[in-house]
């Protein structure tokens, strides 16, 4: 709710903390609680469909049966993006440039951030911030196995290293939308294509 003054980026650094940013959460949560919900064609396409179409169910409940809620005065009230989203974005990339590590983390379950399928909405977010291709995967490879002290095995592609990657049929350092077209999956140096998994 405040932009990150230098005092908190030095001790992050000083500490060696992990910062993992959430973009979407707070925004999701009022898209959810004022019916703007606003699916993209990946979370439509990957999300688990009952997951997605319970969060229209304030539409179709009686605010008698909910205590009186209701949702539609609310729409006014919480505009998205918010404020605090902007402020969020310029943490992120202030965080970046006093470089503390960055983990890529969607904080899926909450109201509209679907499992798996928020994964996009939450990198593209971190590059609205200011990060490049290369610091948003490298948040959501290596940065994060480092976090969860998995690096020795998961994170980068070397020799001894778990073989667990995708190939994919564009390069995702010139556009991050390459990840959604994906040609194989590597799990333990086997290849699986996506059509049989």
């Amino acid at each position: 709710d405040a932009d990150v003054n230098d005092d908190s980026l030095k001790l992050l650094k000083s500490k060696n903390i992990v910062y993992i940013p959430t973009l979407q959460v707070g925004q999701q949560f009022f898209r959810m609680l004022t019916q703007k919900l606003d699916f993209t064609t990946h979370e439509l396409a990957w999300a688990d469909p009952t997951q997605l179409g319970s969060l229209f169910d304030l539409r179709r409940l009686d605010p008698k049966k909910l205590n009186g809620f209701d949702y539609r005065p609310l729409v006014e009230r919480f505009p998205i993006p918010s404020k605090s989203d902007s402020i969020m974005l310029r943490n992120l990339k202030r965080v970046a440039q006093h470089g503390i590590t960055i983990a890529t983390g969607t904080d899926a379950g909450n109201p509209g951030v679907a499992h798996g399928a928020s994964y996009m909405r939450e990198i593209l977010l971190m590059q609205e911030a200011g990060l490049t291709p290369h610091q948003v995967l490298r948040a959501s490879t290596l940065d994060a196995a480092r976090a969860f002290q998995v690096d020795s095995q998961h994170g980068s592609i070397e020799k001894g290293k778990s073989a667990v990657f995708v190939l994919l049929e564009e390069n995702p350092l010139i556009s991050l939308r390459a990840i959604e077209v994906i040609s194989m999956t590597f799990l333990n140096g086997r290849g699986y294509r996506p059509e049989d998994l």
